[in-house]
């Protein structure tokens, strides 16, 4: 298991705070942000080490949590964190993979060793950035908006506008519009996180229509 200089174990209780806010409890010893903070950023970091088919990704989690402990209070912009963990995560899964050929073999040609990521490897990492910071986007919102977006875009199969307007307590012709509204915020948040709008989407904030 991860650890790092100066955190104890304590019990975790997530929150909705923002990383800005996460980073300043850090940064005045507050334990629990940190452990909030791991806790947020754990399935991404991990999940570029596997895209990149490593065997240590926990050695590659414990070099990147113990640079972001150290880098905390050098960060310009704790917004986008998330955009700082997927790149000092891919830096250090081509570090790694660099090493793990060279011990391979001595007399390995330069040019053999890994640069940049393979198309399809670049493709995941982006996808999974992007569905991160998407998740984190959603958490910023207010309980109504997580509620519509989730129930007309999550969940499976999807409830009709009747059962939304009775579970959120809201006319089932206030729904689209406020839907439309969240989606315009959702994309805010998630713009400030660092996240990518793919070319070809507007930005509109269009919504289900009623059935």
């Amino acid at each position: 298991m991860w650890r790092v200089p100066g955190v104890r174990r304590r019990k975790f209780v997530p929150s909705n705070r923002s990383d800005e806010e996460l980073v300043e409890r850090c940064l005045s010893n507050d334990e629990g942000a940190w452990r909030e903070l791991i806790v947020r950023y754990r399935r991404l970091i991990y999940s570029i080490p596997v895209a990149y088919r490593l065997t240590d990704a926990d050695d590659v989690f414990q070099t990147v949590a113990v640079k972001l402990f150290e880098n905390l209070s050098k960060l310009k912009k704790r917004g986008s964190l998330a955009s700082w963990i997927g790149t000092t995560t891919r830096r250090e899964c081509i570090a790694v993979k660099k090493k793990d050929r060279r011990s391979v073999s001595l007399d390995e040609h330069p040019a053999d060793e890994p640069g940049e990521e393979p198309p399809d490897v670049a493709q995941t990492l982006f996808d999974l950035e992007c569905e991160h910071m998407l998740h984190l986007a959603l958490e910023r919102l207010d309980a109504l908006c997580r509620t519509l977006l989730q129930a007309f875009y999550l969940e499976d199969p999807k409830p009709s506008y009747k059962e939304v307007a009775a579970r959120t307590d809201r006319p089932v012709g206030s729904l689209g519009p406020t839907t439309g509204r969240c989606i315009g915020k959702l994309r805010e948040h998630y713009v400030n996180l660092g996240g990518e709008i793919p070319q070809g989407v507007s930005g509109g904030t269009d919504s289900p229509h009623v059935e």
